[in-house]
């Protein structure tokens, strides 16, 4: 069963061009693939299959011939940065098209950024009347990582139970660059804003709870024992997290190589200067952690899923870095998912923590992960546990 005949991929920087890298098989589902980017130099990120269209999704009337002119029904794919997503999610549910989007949606205030989840996540789940699904926040954080984490609750089968969910990520990133620059697996800019300049935000009882200050809380978190300094970040995983009825606290523990957290203590002029993603044929190097622990509030009992990818290894095998890989891997799961599964027709509004899922859906979820080379493993020996620095415990 195929549902849609166009994939249209708005975006093709790191990870639109790895996504079409990585997904041969799964774009091979489709007559036609599009690729829409403003720089023209980025149709170089669209080999083979897929048509290059410059422009401005932002563009009301570009967004809209675009969809009139490719063949329907089509999914469209927003993994631009910065748009106002709810915007263009309403001219998408005009078109016999199904949406999916990778970040939270920015919020016009007049010229005033605006980095407060509190603000942009109620806006971004703005329902929106369609014939066709719009997918939310997908990705592997936010995205995956909360499929994992339901999974997980399920497991328990622990009736009446309330949960903590906690996403560890380290990601020890490595690369050779010119002068005083130091490698990272994703966008800088965004990377920047949601460390050092957007405050921390979890969900404590029940209830967002959102910093007051400026940038993220330093924490301690601990890797079998090792202490790693992180960061305490916002993050839309976490804010989906907390729709949940039975998710009483959520939190998201961030840490890079320690090159770049050092740059992240700085100020933001220098960042912006300093961190940049190694371009395709640089080599990168180090190992890139995503875990969620889940702990049951009622027996105390708690469990915690890996998934670990070298960057190195997938560098030499695909030409992408492994955050590249695992956020181009899981929007792969949400296309693969829509075309050729029952979600194709369903005409839901939901990010991965309020997507439907019944017993056969898990089995179709699970089939596509393995046939992606998706491989979450156990790691509760991590003991996975953070700490404000003060309290961290010494090293081993």
């Amino acid at each position: 069963m195929m549902n849609y005949r166009t994939l249209i991929i708005a975006g093709m920087g790191s990870i639109g061009s790895s996504l079409v890298q990585l997904g041969e098989h799964v774009l091979d589902d489709f007559d036609r693939v599009v690729g829409i980017d403003l720089h023209p130099e980025r149709s170089a990120g669209a080999p083979g299959p897929v048509s290059f269209i410059q422009g401005d999704i932002r563009d009301p009337v570009f967004l809209t011939e675009t969809l009139h002119r490719v063949p329907s029904p089509a999914i469209f794919l927003n993994i631009c940065n910065g748009a106002d997503n709810v915007k263009i999610r309403r001219i998408v549910a005009m078109f016999d098209a199904a949406y999916i989007d990778s970040c939270c949606s920015a919020l016009d205030t007049g010229g005033r950024p605006e980095n407060l989840f509190s603000n942009l996540m109620p806006y971004t789940h703005t329902r929106v009347a369609g014939r066709r699904p719009q997918w939310l926040c997908w990705g592997i954080n936010p995205g995956m990582v909360e499929i994992i984490a339901r999974k997980l609750m399920m497991d328990f089968q622990e009736p009446d139970a309330f949960f903590d969910v906690e996403i560890y990520e380290h990601d020890r990133l490595e690369a050779k660059l010119n002068d005083s620059a130091v490698g990272v697996g994703w966008s800088p800019e965004d990377l920047i804003d949601e460390v050092m300049v957007s405050p921390s935000f979890q969900i404590m009882d029940g209830r967002p709870t959102e910093g007051t200050g400026k940038g993220a809380e330093k924490v301690l978190a601990v890797w079998q024992g090792r202490p790693v300094p992180s960061r305490l970040v916002g993050h839309e995983d976490i804010w989906n997290l907390g729709r949940i009825p039975e998710v009483k606290n959520a939190r998201f523990i961030y840490a890079l190589h320690p090159g770049a957290m050092k740059i992240l203590e700085g100020d933001l002029d220098g960042a912006r200067r300093r961190l940049k993603v190694p371009g395709r044929h640089v080599p990168v190097a180090g190992l890139e952690q995503v875990a969620v622990q889940v702990i049951s509030k009622k027996s105390r009992r708690q469990k915690a899923l890996l998934w670990a990818v070298d960057h190195a290894a997938v560098w030499e095998e695909h030409g992408v870095n492994a955050v590249q890989y695992q956020t181009g891997k899981c929007l792969l799961l949400a296309i693969k998912l829509l075309q050729r599964t029952r979600y194709g027709k369903l005409p839901v509004n939901c990010c991965a923590s309020s997507l439907p899922i019944t017993g056969p859906d898990w089995q179709h979820i699970e089939i596509a992960m393995e046939e992606l080379g998706i491989h979450w493993e156990n790691a509760d020996a991590l003991g996975l546990h953070s700490a404000p620095p003060a309290l961290a415990p010494s090293t081993p």
